[in-house]
């Protein structure tokens, strides 16, 4: 076991994956291989309709981006290569991490990670979670968008003087601030036919870019709660996790099983305060993490937020190759 100095891990959520992701470490990994074909028959007997590899690998229908991005696809296939690649690092010599910290979809894959859920568990609930939100966004007629460059509380202020202008009351479907990565960059999600006048009103005050996220649904808003129900009808098995897991959206630290169930039980219906968890981390003299992940969405948001805490990608081979240097490596 190699000696490390105290880090955490990083789970990105959707937004992270892209073709290709984990084929070459499919390749030259034995551990990462078996979590890639266990996953392949996972699907194979949950009748999911895809094989993880073909998808991850290859993209056939391109479901990973783009128009025909599909979250039922995309959360099983993400989940695949970040417990893939925690699990080839954690066989060949990382000692355990001080905490784990999961991003909107992340947050299942962590739990994968800290062996509270198995990954059947996993593949089955996130696969569920993406389906139920599609027909959330179908039903609600909804968008989900990203804000760039105006500050979060300027943001919500300027939704309510919207939402009390036209006369849209509190019990009614509006725009509501669903996720905040950095004081600049949010989530907001609401009905498409108000989508135009919120995207001008939001520029007027000052955003910088104000676009809609195509490639996934509307999560971690209030409106989703029947969605959320369906979730929870389903019979989850829980373990008490062997690694310390931090709340996306409390920042509570979690280590009971109690704790584990109300969070994914009022996780798509709470907003997602990855600036919290960055704060979290820096409150806490947190120096090191590492996102595992296929992309370094996580390592761009911390250069913003927590410019302090280094953080290491494992977005190719020869960057999770490079992981225990990084991690040993001298301040």
């Amino acid at each position: 076991m190699i000696e490390h100095k105290r880090f955490a891990l990083l789970f990105p959520g959707q937004g992270a994956q892209k073709k290709g992701m984990g084929e070459k470490l499919y390749e030259m990994s034995p551990y990462a291989r078996k979590v890639f074909d266990d996953a392949d028959a996972i699907c194979r007997r949950l009748n999911l309709g895809f094989d993880v590899t073909e998808v991850c690998f290859r993209d056939p229908k391109n479901q990973l981006t783009g128009d025909n991005a599909d979250t039922a696809v995309i959360q099983p296939t993400l989940l695949t290569y970040c417990v893939a690649t925690y699990t080839h690092l954690n066989k060949t010599g990382m000692s355990q991490p001080d905490i784990l910290l999961g991003q909107s979809a992340g947050k299942y894959s962590a739990l994968v990670a800290s062996d509270s859920w198995d990954l059947e568990q996993g593949l089955e609930y996130v696969s569920k979670r993406g389906v139920v939100m599609k027909e959330a966004k179908d039903d609600l007629k909804a968008a989900a968008v990203l804000v760039v460059g105006l500050e979060y509380q300027r943001i919500q202020e300027e939704l309510k003087r919207l939402q009390t202008a036209w006369g849209i009351p509190d019990s009614g479907i509006f725009f509501e601030l669903t996720g905040v990565n950095t004081r600049l960059q949010s989530m907001i999600a609401g009905p498409r036919d108000r989508l135009q006048d919120v995207i001008k009103a939001l520029k007027a005050e000052g955003a910088r870019m104000v676009q809609e996220y195509k490639e996934a649904p509307p999560s971690h808003w209030r409106k989703l709660e029947p969605a959320q129900n369906q979730l929870n009808s389903s019979r989850l098995r829980y373990r008490k996790p062997r690694i310390k897991l931090l709340d996306d959206l409390t920042t509570t630290v979690m280590d009971r099983v109690e704790q584990l169930e109300i969070s994914v039980n009022t996780h798509l219906i709470g907003p997602q305060l990855w600036i919290a968890s960055m704060h979290y981390l820096r409150d806490e003299g947190f120096e090191r993490a590492v996102e595992i992940g296929p992309g370094n969405l996580l390592q761009n948001i911390a250069q913003r937020e927590y410019p302090g805490l280094k953080v290491h990608t494992t977005d190719s081979w020869e960057n999770i190759e490079a992981t225990h240097s990084f991690l040993t490596a001298e301040t």
